[in-house]
Parts: structure tokens; C-alpha cells; sequence
């Protein structure tokens, strides 16, 4: 059982700049879980924990088209029944003495806008106690015949930090240019040998959109993404992927629209976890009516 009691107020303590504190107080409080041992059900230990988190977000309109947030915050994390208590069908050992995870985050953020451009930049750090993570154990605990075995743990402390970029940009009614770029680099720093995995450090998206006409647009999209860890002992790891989508939609009249694809343009093999692949190329066509 779960409950949580916040409070959160916006003060504006000029025309250009408000306030914004907030406070929650959160129970997790553990009742009953069994495992079933040769036949007979066992109760696994349960627990209670809360947490004190809160934040503080300052917001500033410094021109008429530019905005610039900061905030700093506490947050925590609580492991879930399924965190502590499965076995995953046979792929995981449960970890019933899993403790909340908890993060000082810091972030700071500006959105600008010109006549025909927006742009947005975020710099962020996080500093976790008691990080939470997929830990890979010895293959022999699982029975499941999968090429790993993992352990939900609290591995110490972790920091994750980066940043992000995002531009669009319309030249005229017709077409419109968008780039992103995120960056993130995530260390423990109680045991560096532990790799944090399902994470790239580095993912790229550009994408474009022509409608030469009302009822007629044409849109493509590259996303690339770089090498992650599968696992956390980095003997598992999905290699970088770029894949290219590309899309025709037909609207003959409002609300009604046709809608041709293709997924994975270059039928690239890429995997977002080592070892269990994506689809290949793909095609799509589908009608949609909005109402």
C-alpha cells in the first residue's frame, strides 16, 4: 500500500518571474508476498519505507519571446512489487530488501523563440543514493534460457548528467526543419566496474515535413543513437543504429485522412537490447477520421 501527501504554490514575485516550491511526504508500506517453494508458499520479508522530497523552480521571462527555468528538486524512487518480488518467469532472482532509490536533480532550461525559429537547450545533472539497477548474476541462479541473469539492487551512488538540443526552424508555410540532440553520460560512482545499461550516451534525430499543398504532405525522419550496455558487466552490448522513416499522408477534405509509409527505409539491423533484434523494413497504410 501506497499513499502520498504534496503541497505545491506559484508565487509571481515580479511580472517576469514567479516562484515555485513544493513539498511531498510518501509511504510505501509493504503488506504481503508469497513464494511458492516445492509446492508451499513462503512469505518473503516486506517492509515499510517514505520519503521527504520537495523542489524549487524558478521560471524568468527574460524577453518577449525567451524564457529561462532553473530548478533544483528531491525526488525518490520507490522498487515496485515487481522490482522486489519476481522472478521475472525464470530471467530475474527477487530482491525483497530493494530500498527506495533517492535523486538530487538540478536542471536549467531556455526556450527561445524568433519569427521563424525555436529554440530549446537543457543542461541537467542527477545524483542518486542508493541507485537502483539491473545487476548481471551468475547464469546458473535463472531457470528461464535466456543469454543472462539479473538481480535488482541498490549499487550506491550514481551520477547522471547531460544535456539536450533542440532547433526548428520554418522557412516558409511549406516546409519545416527540426534537430535534436541529447547527451548523457551516467557514472557509479560507488563501483565503477557496474555499467549502467539501456542507455546511449549520444542520440540524434533530424527530421523534415513538405506540404506543397492543404490536402498533401510529405515527411522524413533519421534517428542515430550510439552503442548501450546490455548488461551491467558490459559483456552484452547493442552497437550505434541510424534508421530512416519516410511517410505521404493525403487529407481530401478536413478531418479524413490517407496515410502511406515505410519504417526503417534501409531495413537496418539494429537492436535497442543486444541479441533481440528490431523489425526490419517496414510498410504501413492506415485511415484515420477525426471527430
Amino acid at each position: 500500500m501506497s499513499y502520498a501527501l504534496a503541497i505545491e504554490h506559484v508565487y509571481r514575485v515580479t511580472d517576469t518571474v514567479t516562484v515555485t516550491p513544493g513539498y511531498s511526504y510518501t509511504v510505501q508500506d509493504g503488506q504481503e508476498a508469497d513464494n511458492a517453494v516445492n509446492g508451499v508458499l513462503v512469505p518473503f520479508d516486506t517492509s515499510r519505507a517514505d520519503a521527504h522530497n520537495g523542489q524549487l523552480v524558478v521560471n524568468w521571462a527574460a524577453t518577449d519571446n525567451g524564457t529561462l527555468t532553473a530548478g533544483v528538486s528531491r525526488k525518490t524512487r520507490f522498487p515496485t512489487i515487481k522490482d522486489r518480488f519476481s522472478f521475472r518467469l525464470g530471467a530475474a532472482i527477487p530482491n525483497p530488501a530493494l530500498g527506495p532509490e533517492a535523486a538530487l536533480q538540478y536542471e536549467l532550461d531556455w526556450t527561445q523563440r524568433w519569427n521563424k525559429v525555436e529554440l530549446r537547450a537543457a543542461l541537467f545533472q542527477s545524483d542518486l543514493d542508493d541507485a537502483i539497477e539491473n545487476v548481471t548474476v551468475d547464469r546458473s541462479l535463472c531457470t528461464a534460457p535466456n543469454p543472462t541473469c539479473f538481480q535488482q539492487r541498490n549499487v550506491g551512488k550514481q551520477r547522471n548528467r547531460g544535456g539536450e538540443l533542440a532547433l526548428g526552424w520554418a522557412p516558409t508555410a511549406q516546409w519545416k526543419f527540426d534537430a535534436q540532440a541529447s547527451l548523457l553520460d551516467r557514472d557509479n560512482r560507488s563501483s565503477p566496474a557496474i555499467r549502467p545499461i539501456n542507455t546511449p550516451e549520444q542520440k540524434y534525430r533530424l527530421a523534415a515535413r513538405w506540404q506543397p499543398q492543404r490536402m498533401l504532405s510529405l515527411r522524413a525522419d533519421l534517428q542515430h543513437e550510439t552503442k548501450r550496455y546490455s548488461t551491467t558487466d558490459s559483456k552484452r552490448v547493442a552497437e550505434q543504429f541510424t534508421i530512416v522513416n519516410s511517410f505521404v499522408r493525403l487529407e481530401p477534405v478536413p478531418k479524413l485522412g490517407f496515410e502511406f509509409g515505410v519504417r526503417n527505409l534501409f531495413d537496418e539491423l539494429y537492436a535497442y537490447e543486444e541479441g533481440f533484434f528490431e523489425a526490419g523494413r517496414t510498410w504501413l497504410a492506415q485511415v484515420d477520421y477525426r471527430y
